[in-house]
C-alpha cells in the first residue's frame, strides 16, 4: 500500500563458511566444464557465435592471473632474501634463529590451528582467498574455474597429468587385466607370423658363429610394422578393436608385458644352465673382421683371435650378473634370430602404444589434435619408422655383437622399450589446452623439429658411416663423397667425419632426440609434474650410453692396446664434442 510503512527484519548472520578447496580431479571436472560453458565467447571471433560471458568470469580469470603473477614475485623476492642472509650469516656478520623464524612461519599459515604445515593448511587458505575474492559479487558461478585456469596455462593440464597419473596408478580389475595380457601377447604373436610369413631375401650379417660361418638375418622388420598397425587398423575400422585400449589400460598391459618379458628370461637362464654355450666365456662374439684367412684352419684362428675378448671375471652361472645379461649372443629358434625378434617385438608395440594415445588423445579433444600430440607422434614415429627402414645397419651396431640375451634385454624389449619409452605419449594423451595459447607453438613446433633433426643427423650419420665402412672397407669416401673414410694404420678405427667429433657422438643423437621427443609435454603441460616424466626418458639413455662408452673403451683397449690409446688423444671427447 502507498505510503506504508513496511517493517524490516534484519535477517539472522550465519556464520562464515570458510570453503575448503575441491580436490584436483572435482576442480579439473569444473574447469573443463566451465571452459565448454565460456569457451565459444573466449575463442570464437565470430560475432554470431559470441554468447554471454559472465563477469565473475572474466574476474575470476583476471585475478588466477594476478595471482601468478604475485606469487612468482614474491618467490623471487624470498628466495633473493634467503641467499643474502645466508651469504650473511656465512661471513659471520648476521646469526638468524632459524628455528625461531619456522615457528613464527607455521604461526601465520596455519590456517587450521593444529600447530603443523600440512596440505589441508592450502586447501584452506586457498579456500579463504576464493571467498574473500567473491565476496559481495552478484554471483560467483564460475569464478573458481576460471581462477585456476588464470592462475596458470598449464593448471589445467597439469591436473590433468593427476587425474591421468591416478587412472594410470589404478590396480585392473582381474577381467581387465587378462584382457591386457592377451592384447599384449597377441601383438607379439602376430608379429611373430607376420616376420616369418612376409617373403624377404635372407642376407649375410657382421656376426659370426663360432665356427666362422657368417649369420643370415630376414630384414622384413618395417613390412611387418606397416602390416601390423595396418591390421590393428582395420580391426578398429570394423569396431572390432578399440583403439585406444592400451593408452585406456596402460597398467594392466604394462603388468602383462612385465610377466611376459620375466617368464622369458627365467625361461632362456634355465636352459643355460642345462647347457652353457661357449658365448658365457666372452665378452663379445666373433665378427666378419675378425675372420682369418682362407688358408687357416678358421676354428683355430678364430679362437686365439677371439682370446683378447675373453670374459676373466669367472661369474658363476649361478650370479645374478649370469641372469641379467645372459648367456647365449645371437640364439636362434626355428630359423628366427631371437635377438633381431626382440627389436622388432618392442618396435612394433612401443609404435601401437603411441598409436593408442593418440587415439585417446583424439578422442578427449572431440576428433582435435593439439600440435604438442603431433609434435610426440610425429617424432617418435619417425624414429620407429628410421630403425625399421636402416634394420640393416643396426646389425653391424654394439647390440648385436657385444649384448647377450638375457634378463636386460628380455624384459627390457618386451616390456621397457615398448612401456617406458612412449610413456609420455600416455600422459600427452590427456592433454586439452585450456585455452588456444597453451598448446605448442608453432615456433616452438620448429624448434624442436630441428633438435630432433640434428639429433637424428648424429645418431644416423656416425652409424652409416661405420656401417659403410664394414661393409665396404674399400671405399675412401662416403655421404656421396664428401666425408672420407680414414683409419688409424692397420685397423678400423675410423678417425674422420662423425668419428672425429667424438668417439661415439650417435649417443650423444640419441639423447637429442629423446630431448625433442620429451619437449612437447614439457611445453604444453609444464615442467612439474608431467615434465619430469618426460625427462626421464633421456635421463635412461644418459645412464644407459654413459657406461656403455666406458666398457667399450676397456674392451677396445684390450683389442688394440696402445694404437686404441693414439686414437683417443686425437679424438678426446667421448661422446659430446667439446664438452665430455
Amino acid at each position: 500500500m502507498e505510503g506504508s510503512q513496511v517493517p524490516v527484519t534484519a535477517a539472522p548472520t550465519a556464520p562464515l563458511a570458510v570453503p575448503i578447496i575441491p580436490s584436483p580431479s572435482e576442480v579439473l571436472a569444473k574447469a573443463a566444464a566451465a571452459k565448454d560453458a565460456v569457451s565459444p565467447s573466449i575463442v570464437s571471433t565470430d560475432p554470431a557465435n559470441v554468447g554471454e560471458v559472465g563477469m565473475a568470469t572474466v574476474l575470476g580469470a583476471s585475478a588466477g592471473y594476478a595471482t601468478k603473477k604475485i606469487a612468482k614475485t614474491g618467490g623471487l623476492v624470498l628466495g633473493v632474501g634467503f641467499i643474502a642472509i645466508q651469504a650473511l650469516a656465512h661471513a659471520d656478520l648476521v646469526k638468524v634463529n632459524w628455528p625461531r623464524v619456522e615457528t613464527l612461519m607455521i604461526g601465520k599459515i596455519d590456517q587450521d590451528g593444529d600447530g603443523k604445515l600440512t596440505g589441508k593448511d592450502f586447501q584452506v587458505g586457498a579456500g579463504r582467498l576464493l571467498h574473500n575474492l567473491t565476496s559481495d559479487l552478484p554471483s560467483s558461478v564460475g569464478f573458481g574455474a576460471a581462477f585456476w585456469l588464470g592462475f596458470s596455462d598449464s593448471s589445467l593440464s597439469s591436473l590433468a597429468f593427476v587425474s591421468s597419473a591416478a587412472d594410470l596408478m589404478e590396480l585392473p580389475t582381474l577381467p581387465t587385466f587378462l584382457h591386457a595380457f592377451y592384447q599384449v601377447a597377441e601383438i607379439y604373436t602376430v608379429t611373430t607370423i607376420l616376420h616369418r610369413k612376409i617373403p624377404i631375401k635372407p642376407i649375410a650379417g657382421y656376426v659370426c658363429d663360432w665356427d666362422g660361418k657368417r649369420l643370415e638375418y630376414r630384414l622384413n622388420g618395417l613390412r611387418v610394422l606397416l602390416a601390423t598397425v595396418a591390421f590393428y587398423a582395420i580391426l578398429s575400422y570394423l569396431g572390432i578393436k578399440d583403439p585406444s585400449f592400451i593408452a585406456d589400460n596402460y597398467l594392466a598391459c604394462c603388468i602383462s608385458a612385465c610377466i611376459i618379458g620375466l617368464l622369458a628370461s627365467i625361461f632362456y637362464y634355465v636352459k643355460g644352465l642345462r647347457k652353457p654355450p661357449v658365448d658365457h666365456q666372452y665378452r663379445r662374439c666373433v665378427t666378419v673382421d675378425m675372420l682369418p684367412p682362407a688358408s687357416i684352419d678358421p676354428a683355430l684362428a678364430i679362437l686365439e683371435a677371439a682370446r683378447p675378448l675373453r670374459d676373466y671375471t669367472n661369474t658363476s652361472p649361478y650370479s645374478p650378473m649370469t641372469f641379467y645379461l645372459g648367456w647365449e649372443f645371437n640364439p636362434r629358434v626355428a630359423g628366427m634370430d631371437i635377438k633381431m625378434m626382440l627389436y622388432m617385438w618392442g618396435t612394433v608395440a612401443l609404435e601401437l602404444v603411441v598409436l593408442s594415445s593418440l587415439s585417446r588423445h583424439m578422442r578427449l579433444n572431440d576428433g582435435h589434435i593439439t600440435n604438442a600430440m603431433w609434435a610426440y607422434t610425429g617424432m617418435f614415429s619417425w624414429f620407429v619408422l628410421d630403425y625399421m627402414f636402416h634394420e640393416r645397419i643396426h646389425l653391424y651396431t654394439y647390440d648385436l655383437f657385444g649384448e647377450k640375451v638375457g634378463f636386460k634385454l628380455l624384459f627390457g624389449c618386451l616390456f621397457f622399450y615398448p612401456f617406458f619409452y612412449p610413456l609420455g605419449s600416455v600422459i600427452l594423451s590427456n592433454f586439452v589446452p585450456a585455452t588456444p595459447s597453451s598448446d605448442l607453438s608453432r615456433p616452438t613446433l620448429i624448434i624442436l623439429s630441428l633438435l630432433f633433426l640434428t639429433g637424428w643427423i648424429f645418431t644416423r650419420g656416425p652409424n652409416h658411416q661405420k656401417f659403410h665402412l664394414k661393409a665396404n672397407p674399400d671405399r675412401p669416401y662416403t655421404f656421396l663423397g664428401l666425408i672420407p673414410q680414414r683409419t688409424l694404420p692397420d685397423t678400423r678405427i675410423l678417425i674422420s667425419g662423425f668419428w672425429g667429433l667424438s668417439r661415439h657422438l650417435n649417443y650423444f643423437g640419441e639423447i637429442l632426440q629423446a630431448v625433442a621427443i620429451g619437449a612437447p609435454i614439457m611445453a604444453a603441460m609444464g615442467l612439474w609434474p608431467a615434465g619430469i616424466v618426460a625427462a626421464l626418458y633421456p635421463a635412461y639413455y644418459v645412464a644407459l650410453f654413459v657406461p656403455r662408452e666406458r666398457e667399450d673403451g676397456k674392451m677396445c683397449r684390450r683389442k688394440y692396446g696402445k694404437v686404441w690409446d693414439e686414437y683417443c688423444q686425437k679424438v678426446p671427447w667421448r661422446i659430446v664434442p667439446f664438452v665430455y
